[in-house]
């Protein structure tokens, strides 16, 4: 019984000693940190098949940088037939702790391998010959770069020195990021690249334009952003979430979902090439509120009211609200409608006030027909306005909003049930571009050269930004080819444009 309580005892302290060595390189990041990015190259790269052209010049590159033997042994590193030292299979991270020091942690799988490695970079001159020190390895990279290495992490640093990086490899789970709700968050996310910061890095960075979108009573000092990168066939999604660790933030956060609406889908349609069309769900008074709010909205308010009481206008939408580009601007300024359903139109009682009163500004409106206007606001601009059927309408000169709704459109159509999930949308449509790209090749350039380039072809056709409730929103780039990973893609068209600017230096 002695004998068996002896193994069970050895037993369970390896595997506690197992438990600990495996977080030390996670461990070392700073419980301060402000900014945390976690990339898994396993699972980012999971499913693609890297062309072979593409590693030959890999290789070709690294020949540029390396010489002898070293560079053989460096080709056998980056072709995955020798290690370097560094498991692959767990996430790397990347952080800035709150007084602007950078760290790059990453498990090691093999010490030996890593020695050989930096015994290869010490040979090129790339970095110091590492030295022994309190069980680590040390040496600097590129000058300014602190390197630190033992069988578990590698650790490189800049701006701390090799006292403050050995704190870091003393620090225990409890004073550590590993510690606190915020790595939980991403290790519960499961994405292969995931970014952590605070938004209080935002107001400091001048960024304070994205703070003044948080919902009263939130302090962006309170608040956190998780950021993740999410790969499937045909498509890649950015995908943002809103956070605190304070309870009555988060529940601010959330609460602000009942300032706005889903979108029903009252203006789901555009004309067959469009540029780009933008819903919204919604409520007037909410989203005056917050226009008011933000310095550079309220003053472009002030500016209309001199025409119109725009502030009027903007209360009265209930609902669905929509922009669309029509169509690839070209010389011409941008043309565009936007449609917004009101849940009542008195403020048209006033337009023979507001008339008379935008003289006083050197304005002035006429009528186009039953509650149709063009607002003359210099010159150079003007806008047409009005409402149909109690959807209040804005375009440019020359555009109808009318046949600009008047058909539905397939892009559209097979995103009608995301949109409707959604309280903001945004389908930018590339295949505009990429017409307009193909028109300027065929007048501008000889056939030679459009020869080169017919069989470039861009992979993605469009890019939806949407937002499913007040606190979370996405980005996503659509592939022409549903079935093909967005990484492939990109494999593919580099090799075609890199082959490209190949031939067009031989000629």
């Amino acid at each position: 019984m002695k004998t068996l309580k002896y193994y069970v005892l050895i037993m369970f302290t390896c595997l506690v000693f197992a438990a600990c060595t495996n977080n030390e390189y996670q461990i070392v990041i700073p419980k301060d940190a402000s900014v945390v990015v976690s990339f898994n190259l396993k699972e980012l790269l999971a499913d693609v098949d890297i062309p072979e052209k593409d590693m030959d010049n890999l290789k070709s590159l690294m020949g540029a940088v390396f010489n002898g033997q070293d560079k053989d042994k460096i080709n056998e590193m980056v072709s995955g037939d020798a290690s370097a030292g560094i498991d692959f299979s767990e996430p790397i991270y990347a952080f800035v702790s709150e007084d602007n020091m950078f760290g790059l942690s990453m498990k090691v799988s093999s010490d030996d391998d890593l020695d050989n490695l930096f015994e290869i970079l010490d040979r090129q001159h790339l970095c110091d010959k590492p030295k022994e020190k309190d069980g680590f390895r040390w040496t600097t990279i590129i000058d300014d770069f602190q390197v630190a290495y033992n069988g578990n992490t590698l650790l490189i640093c800049g701006g701390v020195n090799e006292k403050g990086m050995k704190k870091m490899f003393d620090n225990d789970e409890e004073n550590s990021f590993m510690a606190t709700p915020n790595f939980e968050k991403m290790e519960a996310n499961k994405a292969p690249v995931q970014i952590f910061t605070s938004l209080k890095n935002f107001q400091e960075n001048d960024l304070t334009f994205l703070t003044e979108l948080l919902p009263e009573g939130v302090k962006a000092a309170d608040v956190n952003l998780l950021t993740s990168l999410v790969l499937n066939k045909g498509q890649a999604d950015i995908n943002g979430e809103l956070f605190s660790n304070n309870e009555k933030t988060q529940n601010l956060l959330i609460d602000a979902d009942k300032n706005f609406k889903k979108i029903n889908g009252d203006f789901i349609k555009a004309p067959e090439n469009f540029l780009l069309w933008m819903g919204a769900g919604m409520k007037g008074e909410e989203a005056l509120k917050k226009l008011k709010s933000m310095d550079d909205t309220n003053g472009l308010l002030m500016m209309m009211d001199r025409a119109i009481d725009i502030q009027k206008i903007i209360k009265s939408i209930d609902g669905d609200m929509t922009i669309v580009i029509p169509e690839l601007p070209n010389d011409e300024p941008t043309s565009f409608v936007l449609m917004a359903k009101t849940a009542n139109t008195d403020f048209l009682k006033d337009v023979n006030y507001w008339q008379e009163q935008m003289k006083d500004w050197n304005l002035k409106m006429t009528e186009n027909d039953k509650n149709s206007y063009t607002l003359f606001l210099d010159d150079d601009f003007s806008l047409n306005w009005g409402v149909d059927n109690k959807n209040v309408f804005f375009s440019s000169p020359n555009t109808d909003y009318k046949k600009t709704f008047a058909e539905t459109n397939a892009i559209l159509d097979e995103q009608a049930a995301d949109i409707k999930n959604s309280i903001f949308y945004v389908c930018l449509n590339l295949m505009p571009v990429y017409q307009k790209f193909n028109s300027y090749m065929d007048s501008e350039f000889d056939k030679e050269t459009k020869d080169l380039v017919k069989d470039i072809e861009f992979p993605f056709d469009k890019v939806v930004f949407k937002a499913n409730n007040a606190h979370s929103c996405s980005l996503s780039f659509s592939l022409k080819n549903k079935e093909q990973g967005v990484l492939n893609a990109l494999f593919d068209f580099y090799t075609k444009m890199s082959g490209l600017m190949m031939k067009t230096l031989m000629n």
